[in-house]
């Protein structure tokens, strides 16, 4: 019922395909039982009160090709997804998701094996103080080519955008501002010519618009 914590025998639902219930008022851990339905291809929780960490069972929903947890509470590291190579969108936006304990790469590098990849929000991550994820952008993500919105912003990245970023030639938006990268964009990044693109103004890029001076 809206309003109450997600039921543990949502995993009883093995033939749902689409489960949509976002705005939904919902509180309480996302239970691991969602791994049970194998069969989900849609699944969204946006704008809800979910807290906890993100049951890494989510995995075992091997046919997802939609999945949005944005904006609720979650906390933890990223789940791993290595049996979902049919993702189109990918949103863990809006809660305040960090690196796991001694963990140095909070973006797991084996993300860039999501081909089917058009929308990646991993930003923002931080409220209060409280989340981001922290380490590179991995160099990976340029074999993401399908890729038409990648978020990483409002998180503690570091390093330098990967020139693999060039890859990308479908982006439409790409935000990493409010994170500790540094360096250049390159020419080739910028010669993508991509609607938006935003970045800190320590950040050397002659396509950017920069957070200090929208401030």
């Amino acid at each position: 019922p809206v309003g109450q914590d997600l039921p543990v025998d949502i995993g009883n639902l093995v033939n749902m395909k689409d489960l949509r219930m976002a705005r939904s008022f919902f509180k309480g851990n996302l239970p691991a039982e969602i791994g049970n339905l194998v069969n989900l291809e849609h699944l969204d929780l946006e704008n809800n009160g979910l807290t906890g960490k993100i049951p890494a069972e989510i995995e075992e929903c091997a046919k997802l090709d939609f999945l949005n947890l944005a904006n609720n509470w979650f906390e933890g590291e990223l789940p791993r997804l290595r049996n979902n190579p049919d993702l189109e969108t990918l949103r863990f936006d809006g809660n305040i998701l960090a690196n796991a304990e001694g963990q140095e790469n909070g973006i797991p590098n084996h993300y860039g094996l999501l081909l089917n990849l058009e929308d990646l929000r991993l930003g923002p991550n931080i409220f209060e103080g409280e989340g981001g994820l922290s380490g590179p952008i991995p160099e990976s993500f340029g074999t993401l080519t399908k890729l038409r919105i990648l978020h990483l912003h409002e998180n503690y990245l570091t390093g330098e955008v990967p020139d693999s970023i060039s890859e990308l030639t479908q982006l439409d938006e790409f935000m990493f501002q409010g994170n500790d990268i540094t360096g250049t964009v390159s020419i080739d990044i910028c010669d993508l010519n991509i609607p938006k693109i935003e970045a800190d103004c320590d950040v050397d890029c002659d396509c950017c618009t920069d957070a200090c001076q929208r401030n």
